[in-house]
């Protein structure tokens, strides 16, 4: 396998993250979800409490946002914390796009 090759397919996993990432984000639940995160850690009782949503939409949504690696999860005993990844989000944030001229 040529080298150009091997760069060819890093570019294109790079472009199929991005692309899963903007999926994640382009959808206004999920946006409620994430900004609500942004500041404190939750589980799926609390979020949907706090939204007024139900707990299977939100629990759908948080599995999206964290396939995505924009949110994570970890157990405390039976509870499962959901907490944004706010090295992703500063990644995203300062993300730039250059064009070649």
């Amino acid at each position: 396998m040529k080298i150009k090759d091997i760069n060819s397919k890093v570019n294109i996993r790079k472009i199929d993250y991005l692309k899963t990432l903007c999926t994640a984000i382009d959808n206004h639940l999920r946006k409620r979800i994430i900004i609500t995160l942004y500041s404190k850690k939750m589980t799926v009782t609390q979020i949907y409490n706090k939204l007024k949503l139900e707990q299977a939409v939100t629990s759908v949504q948080l599995s999206i946002l964290k396939k995505s690696g924009i949110v994570k999860m970890h157990k405390k005993g039976k509870y499962h914390i959901y907490y944004i990844n706010k090295d992703l989000i500063k990644k995203l944030y300062n993300f730039e796009i250059s064009e070649e001229q």
